[in-house]
């Protein structure tokens, strides 16, 4: 509802942050490289961007932009690549949907990063402005997704340094795909804890967790399902990506596939422990009401006798007989013991 509000409130053309702040203050941090040699700025000063060199033939640069709070920073850096307006409205607004576009000059891809803490999801969205030349990112929060990424390019590891933006972008969507076989790791322990407590102690709490982890389902399957649609966009290929990278988009499509593939695997899982957890509760629920039913079956014909010598007839036969107490009580215990032998055999106990 927030969101709803704040875009309508938004003017036609204004650039409004909608979403957290994350950080403090905004941070850049500058990469350029090439096979031989690389420069590194962190941070890298916002009013160093409009002398930025950015589109070099001879280098590959990637800007990294931490904390999106700050539109006078996002829109310096829209004027510096000539990016559309309607580009950084969308990467300024956190709620929206993970898509891909084409651009003369460039392309915009945006997704989400789910990570789970303390068994809460949360939620980044990142985006990426990317050209044959340089590539620009843009993170909400300080993270450490792409940190062995800039580790290959000091060390000049991999191939990294020998190609260009399209590739980079590989390694980033590769890295933020593995977040996500990292949250299926998670997914799996607590399916784990939760599959044993179904079978072994459930109570009242239990139904809910099923639920809560069902409703982590659905929004990670929402999140994955437009992605898989812009990577397969990818894997198609396009004017920015070269023929010879065109492979290791195709990887992304089938890691994104089996991450997909898995998470439905685990709704499935879910819906069968819903219904595991009602049959067992149900079950139980007719064990006690069984031994109910055998408990009232054996005092029904205790009752029916000590109802017919509690009348209030004056006249008794058996009641001047000195043996009809013991007698009497003889047989309600032959019949207790009679009965619950006959539903032992029964098997009914």
């Amino acid at each position: 509802m927030a969101k709803k509000l704040i875009r309508k409130n938004k003017q036609p053309g204004e650039l409004l942050h909608i979403g957290d702040k994350k950080i403090d203050l905004p941070l850049l941090h500058l990469f350029s490289y090439n096979e031989k040699e690389f420069s590194e700025t962190r941070p890298f000063p916002v009013k160093d961007l409009v002398s930025l060199d950015y589109n070099r033939e001879d280098k590959t640069t990637w800007l990294n932009l931490y904390g999106l709070h700050d539109v006078d920073v996002v829109m310096k850096i829209g004027s510096l690549t000539g990016t559309d307006k309607m580009v950084l409205e969308d990467l300024l607004n956190t709620h929206h949907r993970p898509k891909i576009e084409e651009f003369p000059g460039y392309f915009f891809f945006t997704l989400k990063v789910l990570k789970m803490k303390s068994q809460v999801l949360e939620t980044e969205q990142i985006s990426f402005i990317v050209s044959q030349n340089y590539l620009i990112s843009f993170q909400e929060d300080l993270g450490d997704f792409f940190d062995h990424i800039r580790d290959r390019i000091r060390n000049n590891t991999g191939a990294v340094r020998q190609k260009k933006g399209d590739y980079l972008l590989y390694l980033m969507i590769d890295a933020l795909l593995d977040n996500y076989y990292l949250l299926d790791d998670e997914f799996e322990k607590e399916y784990k804890k939760l599959n044993y407590e179904i079978i072994h102690k459930p109570n009242k709490d239990t139904a809910f967790k099923i639920e809560k982890l069902k409703n982590n389902l659905t929004f990670i399957r929402k999140t994955l399902s437009p992605l898989r649609e812009s990577i397969l966009r990818l894997e198609k290929g396009n004017s920015f990506i070269q023929q010879d990278n065109q492979k290791y988009f195709t990887d992304l499509k089938d890691s994104s596939l089996e991450i997909i593939d898995s998470f439905d695997t685990y709704m499935h899982l879910l819906e069968s422990c819903t219904h595991l957890y009602f049959s067992l509760i149900s079950n139980r629920t007719n064990e006690t009401m069984k031994v109910l039913t055998i408990i009232s079956s054996i005092f029904i014909p205790l009752t029916f006798i000590v109802g017919v010598y509690g009348m209030n007839f004056i006249y008794f036969p058996e009641l001047g007989w000195e043996y009809s107490y013991p007698v009497l009580w003889g047989i309600m215990i032959s019949i207790s013991v009679g009965m619950m032998l006959y539903f032992k055999k029964k098997k009914w106990l």
